[in-house]
């Protein structure tokens, strides 16, 4: 996980529409951390509904936007009804400027109102626009409106393939509509007052949109203290795809055995979240940190070889985060939890670059230190095996490819394998290496091939480990499961998350929309990737899943949050060690996945249908002859974890609706 020093704003996602049971626009609307509108819900469905405040220099020789990373300082609040945001889009050199937003909801649509303040004077301006964007796989083939002068419409078709030239409408207009083919769905902007307007493409630059820009500077010049501004409203109609689902699973075929769920203790264990969640969740797996630069600030003695456990035994004190990452781990293996311990920064001496503090990226270790940085990395699992009687069964370096917070090369990798390995092996330890640990799926499974390729390092491994930030496709999945078959080593989702820097944001953590892309997630996850065992970032009050809410009386509880909900569905449901079965949809919007597994009680089955879009019938056969009824559990955008009536089962068959955006678990289990 990362945890960057900068103010970079990422993608976090905030719920216009509020708490569970609230309306708006349909259903809701959807925005980036920052501000920008990422979607708009309709008829228990999202349409990806974009915008984008782009301020271009000297005939975009330069560009600043919210779509990049080039948005610091962002603020967020709610005055009477409208949702506001704030922050810096830097631009060239030490220029900037800053945004406004708001956005409020009235007779069905989605009124926004953007404003530009120059930081510093802009004698180069190309201008400043809104960039409007819809996507090309609902409007291709479709018909594009403008309203034109005397109110006489300009038409032009959505291109189905991409055209020699972006650009393919162009006007000076207060209202663009755009149909899809059949008529059925339409977007609506209506601008404040006419502006220039131009219909582009966006497959020209390998996106998958189309773009109405308009733009709300005529300037080539504003002074520092400048401001220019533009309103505008966003409508969307028609009636989503409500088609039937069929569901199939194979009881006789399985794919994969899965251990279960879990989750990191990193960041805020002391928070009350952190014993809610321990004490109301199964747990199958867990990750903590090895804090080095607590336990060795400065070299405990001139020779790696020889340690001064006074010293180092010394910092281990209440209150301390040593303390408090032992506790921890204790706890754990007290529970019979397998756990991994994860590196993220070293003490300063440690690097060939000292003094650039604890949340600096790609530090690199200086090669005359590895005997000290064994030395130390020993000490403390040899401490927390004699001192509270633990052993870390897994080990890493985090994010060590892209250097959160250390850098190792894939050869440095293979080679941090071996040298760790050897060093534990030899101080009779049993925790083994995880290998990669990477930040992302995608694009980062050729860093294993080295130490793949290296059979002394592979005698040092233990499991295979990937990060989910980003997503990817069900082949870059696919891919993991793939190589953790060729080298006998089980796969880890050692980090699952949606967005790796919604920290900058939180409140897009507590909204439904985050949870709702978090639990596809998880579902293609166990469908491609196939792990055996998967852990939330985080369980604690980082990243939360549940909230500390302190009363008037002073007293704390914890409130659970959508995306504690969903993964109680998978942790507290789904069979320890459980056979993960095979499975079809038939919708790409509604995920399946089916597990079966023994328990003190007898088998027990357990099914999830994530449906993330509109409601539809679902028939599911294929389930064992002996089942007659299903315990069914649902959390939706109003409700949590509800128990609903048992569902029937005839002849390994059922027949059910499934609400909009939501999971159900159907299972045997108690």
């Amino acid at each position: 996980m990362r945890r960057p020093a900068s103010l970079l704003l990422a993608a976090g996602v905030f719920l216009l529409a509020g708490g569970p049971g609230s309306r708006g626009m349909g259903e809701s609307v959807y925005t980036e951390g920052n501000g920008r509108l990422r979607g708009i819900g309709y008829d228990g469905e999202e349409m990806a509904i974009g915008s984008d405040i782009v301020v271009a220099i000297a005939g975009w020789s330069s560009v600043g936007s919210l779509s990049t990373w080039d948005v610091s300082a962002a603020r967020y609040a709610e005055t009477n009804g409208a949702r506001q945001w704030s922050g810096l889009i830097r631009l060239d050199g030490d220029r900037a400027c800053r945004y406004a937003q708001a956005i409020e909801e009235s007779d069905g649509q989605a009124n926004i109102r953007l404003s530009v303040t120059a930081e510093a004077d802009l004698e180069d301006l190309d201008g400043v626009y809104v960039f409007l964007r819809f996507p090309v796989e609902v409007f291709a083939g479709g018909t594009c409106e403008v309203r034109g002068a005397n109110d006489r419409p300009l038409r032009a078709v959505a291109p189905r393939d991409m055209p020699e030239t972006p650009h393919f409408l162009s006007s000076t207009t207060d209202k663009v509509t755009i149909a899809d083919r059949a008529g059925e769905k339409r977007v609506e902007f209506i601008f404040d007052s006419p502006r220039a307007v131009t219909l582009q493409d966006e497959r020209a630059w390998n996106l998958p949109r189309y773009a109405a820009i308009a733009k709300f500077s005529t300037n080539s010049f504003l002074r520092k203290g400048d401001t220019v501004a533009i309103g505008f409203s966003v409508r969307v109609t028609g009636r989503a795809d409500h088609a039937p689902v069929r569901l199939a699973m194979d009881a006789n075929r399985a794919l994969y055995v899965l251990d279960g769920f879990g989750g990191s203790f990193v960041y805020g264990v002391r928070s009350p979240v952190t014993r809610f969640n321990l004490d109301t969740l199964r747990i199958a797996w867990a990750r903590t940190q090895m804090s080095l630069a607590d336990w060795e600030p400065e070299n405990d003695d001139a020779s790696p070889t020889n340690t001064n456990w006074r010293v180092l035994e010394g910092r281990d004190v209440p209150g301390s985060t040593l303390r408090q990452e032992f506790v921890m781990a204790q706890e754990l293996q007290k529970k019979g939890i397998p756990y991994v311990i994860s590196i993220w920064d070293l003490p300063e001496w440690m690097y060939v670059d000292p003094g650039r503090g604890r949340e600096a990226f790609g530090r690199r270790i200086a090669r005359g230190l590895w005997n000290e940085v064994l030395e130390s990395i020993g000490s403390y699992l040899l401490y927390a095996k004699q001192r509270y009687g633990v052993e870390p069964d897994l080990l890493s370096f985090n994010e060590c490819q892209q250097g959160v917070r250390v850098l190792l090369s894939a050869e440095e990798h293979r080679d941090t394998i071996k040298r760790l390995g050897v060093h534990m092996e030899g101080r009779g330890l049993k925790t083994a290496m995880l290998l990669a640990d990477s930040a992302s799926p995608r694009g980062t499974l050729t860093y294993t091939i080295p130490a793949m390729e290296d059979p002394e390092a592979m005698r040092y491994v233990g499991a295979l480990a990937v990060h989910s930030w980003g997503g990817a496709t069900p082949e870059e999945y696919a891919a993991w499961s793939d190589l953790a078959r060729r080298i006998g080593k089980p796969l880890l989702i050692s980090e699952v998350g949606v967005d790796a820097d919604a920290w900058h944001t939180p409140w897009c953590l507590r909204t439904f929309d985050y949870a709702l892309r978090e639990l596809g997630m998880y579902q293609e996850l166990l469908l491609h990737a196939r792990p055996r065992g998967a852990m939330e970032w985080e369980f604690t009050s980082d990243y939360a899943i549940a909230e500390a809410v302190t009363g008037a009386n002073g007293e704390i509880s914890v409130v659970p949050g959508w995306r504690y909900s969903f993964i109680k569905h998978f942790s507290n449901l789904t069979p320890a060690k459980a056979k993960a079965l095979a499975t079809r949809s038939s919708h790409p919007r509604v995920l399946f996945t089916a597990f079966a597994g023994s328990t003190t009680n007898g088998w027990v089955h357990t099914l999830h249908v994530a449906n993330l879009g509109a409601a539809r019938p679902v028939a599911l056969s294929g389930i064992p002859r002996e089942i007659r009824s299903l315990r069914a559990l649902l959390t939706s955008q109003d409700e949590m974890f509800k128990e609903l009536d048992p569902v029937p089962v005839r002849r390994g068959s059922l027949r059910m609706n499934l609400p909009a955006r939501s999971l159900l678990t159907l299972t045997t289990g108690m």
